[in-house]
């Protein structure tokens, strides 16, 4: 992957450029498949509707789309979906996940990864895929990549808003900006307090920058880890991968640095080994039509101006399906393919009894890989605060020792 950022086009040439690649790539993925052989998931964001939108133009004929829905509207996406299905006339399968779903289902995942894996939308998509199984498809198509390619994640649009501070010359940001600023406490309330961090965060460079909301840089690493989990060549330097990604890009401008970024470590290392592993559970297989070579590469030559323009994400990939999508999706805020684990673990018995049986075990705090005082200060705040944050801090542990147990020892 390479961004050479060198396209002179006209956007409206480059946008109708990118759509008629998204549906060749479409095309190529499914132009040896019959429909009664093939699906799409639909979560109701712009990638997987597109996926469905292209899909039923190559077909001429309505396609089958699968989408899961949650009790808990923050995480639900059906609306969305909805709206997709019926505009492209899919033949939509829905089905509900619930906490004694997610129970059901975590044991095949924990003995699917031979490793340590916490991104919990892996119970969805697995169940998403048991879906299609079921009703006799063998491929389904999926719209991984898109954010990646053309600046579709929240955290890019962030970037661009602490960049507009950078554009201020230097001389008046560190002359008279940040004296009068730095005299403000780091804990003050309200708008004041903000500017301070805002203007902290703006000078911190990236890749820091990129992950300060990461549980290893949100909480300090010498309160979570223990003696038995050491750091990586005793450095301490939890940035050291992604820091040598961000280094080698090849790329000039920054976002498209984080880009690359997220195409070797969050679609590499997380998004693909999710979809992919969990499909072959599943006894079907998935394809990526965003992450064919042509489409992958035209999309580096899009400057990077015109992938978050005037903060809004993913500018031309909607230029290019403005005709192609429902407004309402062309237009609904980022939601993103989450499971309310987070919710579960703070509300539901069997999920919080789970996580206490685990985590409270004197066994699991002998391995040393985390402090015991670390998990027992969570799970008080987890009582007292009333949103999904502790819940969701949780997870990744019990993920640890659940791998642990099912890999080392031989116990599922």
């Amino acid at each position: 992957m390479t961004y050479p950022e060198n396209a002179r086009d006209r956007k409206e040439q480059l946008a109708q450029e990118l759509l008629e690649r998204m549906e060749e790539a479409v095309c190529l993925n499914s132009s040896d498949l019959p429909v009664s052989r093939f699906g799409c998931f639909l979560s109701g964001g712009t990638d997987s509707s597109s996926i469905v939108g292209l899909a039923t133009r190559v077909k001429k004929q309505p396609i089958t789309s699968i989408s899961i829905g949650f009790a808990e509207e923050r995480f639900d996406e059906l609306e969305y979906a909805y709206i997709a299905a019926r505009h492209f006339k899919s033949q939509h399968v829905v089905a509900h996940l619930g906490p004694d779903d997610a129970l059901r289902i975590l044991p095949k995942v924990v003995a699917l990864y031979d490793e340590p894996y916490a991104n919990s939308s892996v119970i969805p998509t697995y169940h998403c895929q048991m879906l299609a199984h079921e009703r006799g498809l063998e491929v389904m198509l999926a719209g991984d990549g898109g954010d990646e390619l053309f600046g579709g994640n929240e955290r890019y649009r962030t970037h661009q808003v602490y960049e507009l501070y950078r554009r201020i010359p230097g001389v008046l940001r560190r002359g008279l900006i940040e004296p009068i600023v730095s005299r403000i406490s780091p804990e003050a309330p309200g708008l004041v307090g903000k500017l301070r961090r805002y203007i902290r965060s703006s000078n911190t460079p990236n890749p820091e920058r990129y992950f300060r909301w990461s549980m290893l840089q949100y909480f300090p690493p010498e309160e979570i880890l223990g003696a038995g989990l050491p750091f990586r060549n005793g450095h301490g330097d939890l940035l050291a991968i992604a820091r040598a990604h961000y280094q080698s890009a090849p790329a000039r401008a920054e976002l498209n640095r984080l880009l690359y970024l997220d195409v070797k470590m969050t679609l590499g290392d997380n998004d693909l080994p999710k979809v992919a592993r969990t499909a072959e559970l599943a006894g079907i297989s998935v394809r990526f039509p965003y992450l064919d070579h042509p489409l992958a590469e035209f999309s580096g030559r899009i400057s990077a101006e015109l992938k978050v323009k005037d903060l809004e994400k993913r500018y031309l990939f909607k230029l290019a399906t403005r005709d192609l999508l429902p407004k309402a999706i062309l237009e609904k805020r980022k939601h993103g393919f989450g499971l309310p684990i987070g919710m579960w673990l703070k509300t539901d018995p069997k999920m919080r009894g789970l996580a206490r049986e685990v985590l409270c075990d004197p066994q699991t705090y002998q391995r040393g890989y985390f402090q015991r005082e670390f998990i027992e200060k969570t799970f008080a705040a987890m009582d007292q605060d009333n949103s999904p944050f502790y819940g969701d801090v949780l997870w990744p542990f019990l993920m640890l020792e659940l791998c642990h147990r099912q890999h080392v020892e031989g116990s599922p």
